[in-house]
């Protein structure tokens, strides 16, 4: 869900296209090695109350927080410095500190070196007018764990409080895995990238000059992206099931809200997952389709059933406010 006004470097943000390319063709080897424990997130405690906070799966576990409220949340990085703060006035980052640095993607900026001494000093810079940011946080990794349970120390006004979570057994009997039937064929400067997930999500990003329509169920326009940015139709039903913005998920009198200065915008795409009680001997087939400045480009892809080891689930809670 990363959709920062603050922008990387150059060298930067072409690196994270092309991690993001070789984690979409390789992460589900490295997931099926993992996937015995995931990321879950208790009930917030009173001391957050007026504070929404989401557990996504993206790229990886993704914490998404929306604080409507003028009083700031403010993220505690490992070293007790704050490196993030949300409020109603929007989102503020310490961009030099490296738990910021380390949010854009799981494990980080690909080839970054950390400078000795960068981070001494704070930088906050504004990512965000509105109340709602989301980020790959270290400490939700499994592999970082050295227990059962992770915590991310915050401070709502004047008052300390912990946003935590355990790890709990994953899927039991196995996973879809989503592909392209074909490599999607796109003008110049316009992408999309399968992310692997439960359902699988896309990665869609525009940076040419035409304008670039989703459409939904209904085959109505549910995301736009142009020049301008990353709009959303707020009265389409996809949108409203898969948007990870709270405050944006009913609709709106206006339809299309902008969600970001950037035209680039990853979901979770509930298409990629087959119906309940479909045949796991199968192929399932699904498509996805553009319009792009008008003209329709559908995108067909297909989920197969792979099998895993059985293990026990157990139930949990994304969302808390």
């Amino acid at each position: 869900m990363i959709n920062t006004r603050y922008s990387m470097r150059p060298g930067l943000r072409l690196a994270a296209v092309v991690l993001t390319s070789l984690i979409s063709s390789t992460a589900w080897s490295h997931a099926a090695h993992n996937e015995d424990r995931r990321a879950s997130i208790d009930p917030l405690p009173n001391a957050l109350k007026g504070v929404t906070v989401q557990l996504v799966e993206t790229l990886g576990a993704q914490l998404v927080i929306d604080n409507k409220t003028a009083k700031p949340l403010v993220i505690l990085a490992n070293d007790g410095k704050p490196f993030l703060r949300v409020s109603s006035a929007g989102v503020d980052a310490n961009v030099r500190h490296q738990t910021w640095l380390d949010s854009y993607l799981p494990g980080g900026l690909p080839h970054r070196k950390t400078i000795d001494g960068e981070g001494d000093k704070a930088d906050w810079r504004m990512v965000r007018k509105t109340s709602h940011w989301g980020w790959f946080d270290e400490r939700l990794k499994v592999e970082n764990a050295k227990g059962d349970s992770w915590r991310i120390p915050v401070r709502y006004g004047d008052v300390d409080a912990v946003i935590s979570g355990k790890f709990v057994a994953a899927l039991a009997n196995g996973l879809w895995q989503s592909s392209w039937q074909s490599a999607p064929k796109l003008p110049k400067g316009v992408s999309i990238l399968l992310i692997p997930g439960q359902p699988f999500g896309l990665m869609l990003s525009n940076s040419s000059r035409q304008t670039v329509e989703v459409l939904d169920d209904q085959k109505q326009p549910f995301l736009r992206l142009n020049a301008k940015g990353t709009f959303a139709n707020t009265h389409s039903a996809l949108w409203q099931k898969t948007a990870v913005q709270s405050s944006l998920r009913q609709a709106q009198a206006q339809a299309w809200q902008k969600i970001s200065a950037t035209p680039r915008y990853t979901w979770v795409e509930p298409r990629t997952l087959p119906a309940a009680g479909a045949s796991t001997k199968a192929v399932q087939r699904w498509n996805i389709t553009l319009l792009i400045d008008g003209k329709a480009t559908v995108l067909n892809g297909q989920s197969r059933w792979v099998k895993a080891p059985k293990r026990d689930t157990a139930p949990t809670t994304t969302q808390y406010q």
